[in-house]
């Protein structure tokens, strides 16, 4: 029996309680902090703090996704009964929480793990096979934004958020890269360099295909694009793709690149799953619709690689103010005293990437961007319920 290398996790997550008010859900179930044996009409297994903590969690989860996935069993079908998808629902958000890499290990520990177990609802575990075809089942029918925009929502209601910080991470994938269709090759005729004469045919061409470069701007169609629409259009194959780091050294890595927007709380409320070569303003006007739908706030705040006229006067045609990092581009405007406030709340959206890659996805094996997407859609889910509780718990203290 395979089992499952845990990382290490931080120590105020293992004392974290639940608390009963100001949470649209109810966890009082299991508030206690001690090892005991929960009731007959819980768990037989002993129940450990980790355990409480994921019951807890996955439950207030489990409450924001409706009728999925148990709808998407099929029916009518003839020959061995099929799987609950809920129990195997909760085995996948297990894997997350747990930072297990693999399906493999994931079947090992629950086969070592009774409460657990029980708790899903696994009279005995699935094979690596039944959670594959799960995977590709779900993650191809739910959007995980819809589970983390409703427990934003749920949790902010009509209240205003101050900041939603925006950033992007790159994540490595054990896919292979596919090749996108690179530019057509340019013509083998050298063109006269210098300024072009005042209508020469050469300016005349120059202007032509500056036309062309605006006409075919992606950042110009969606404006007038779904989020959904705009976000088909997106490489979302796996890439390599390149990143200036903080010391202004380039990084190059193989996977794909999330895009992600927080509350200045640390809330999640709405992702992007891309290649790892998409520039990060393709992504900027989705995310701002995306959120848009579940939150309403007040500033916009991205760093450098956001930036772009066009999606600065989208932001402030929502009622936003757009807030991007000026340090990096030429006759820029510093920050007002107030704005340069704000934005140091930027450095949430850093902490939720960082509590992403390291806690919860410390190293994820699964292949496809349908797949890859669930899964970081379930870690953002832990995620954001996680700071909903302290928030709660901050607010009772």
């Amino acid at each position: 029996m395979v089992i499952a290398k845990q990382p290490t996790r931080r120590n105020n997550l293992m004392s974290l309680t639940i608390p009963q008010i100001e949470l649209p859900f109810q966890l009082s179930l299991f508030k206690t902090s001690t090892l005991e044996t929960l009731s007959s009409e819980n768990l037989s297994y002993p129940v450990d703090v980790k355990l409480k903590q994921f019951m807890a969690l996955s439950s207030a989860i489990f409450q924001k996704l409706g009728t999925k996935p148990h709808s998407l069993m099929a029916v009518n079908r003839t020959g061995r009964p099929a799987l609950p998808y809920d129990a195997m629902f909760l085995a996948s958000l297990a894997r997350c929480f747990y930072g297990i890499d693999t399906v493999k290990h994931l079947v090992g520990f629950l086969g070592t793990n009774g409460g657990l177990r029980e708790y899903c609802g696994f009279s005995r575990v699935p094979s690596e096979a039944t959670f594959s075809r799960f995977l590709a089942t779900v993650s191809s029918s739910m959007d995980m934004n819809d589970v983390i925009g409703c427990l934003a929502s749920g949790f902010y209601g009509d209240s205003l958020v101050g900041n939603i910080c925006r950033d992007s991470t790159t994540m490595a994938a054990n896919d292979k890269a596919v090749k996108t269709v690179g530019q057509v090759a340019k013509s083998t005729v050298k063109k006269k360099r210098g300024r072009k004469k005042k209508g020469s045919l050469e300016s005349l061409e120059y202007l032509k295909e500056q036309q062309e470069k605006e006409a075919n701007d992606p950042i110009n169609r969606q404006t007038s694009q779904t989020p959904e629409e705009s976000i088909a259009l997106l490489n979302r194959n796996c890439a390599f793709g390149a990143k200036t780091n903080a010391k202004g050294v380039p990084e190059y890595a193989k996977g794909y690149k999330a895009h992600i927007d927080v509350t200045d709380n640390g809330v999640p409320t709405a992702f992007v799953i891309t290649g790892a070569n998409v520039h990060d303003s393709r992504v900027s006007i989705p995310l701002e619709q995306l959120t848009g739908r579940c939150v309403t706030s007040l500033y916009t705040l991205s760093d450098s690689g956001y930036y772009s006229t066009k999606i600065d006067s989208f932001i402030r045609l929502q009622g936003k103010v757009p807030l991007t990092d000026p340090a990096k581009r030429r006759n820029s405007v510093p920050f007002a005293p107030h704005e340069a406030l704000h934005f140091k709340a930027r450095t949430t959206v850093e902490r939720t990437n960082s509590q992403l890659k390291l806690y919860y996805l410390p190293q994820i094996f699964t292949h496809g961007y349908s797949k890859f997407k669930f899964v970081v859609g379930m870690a953002l889910a832990l995620i954001s319920v996680i700071q909903i509780s302290r928030i709660a718990a901050a607010r009772q203290a």
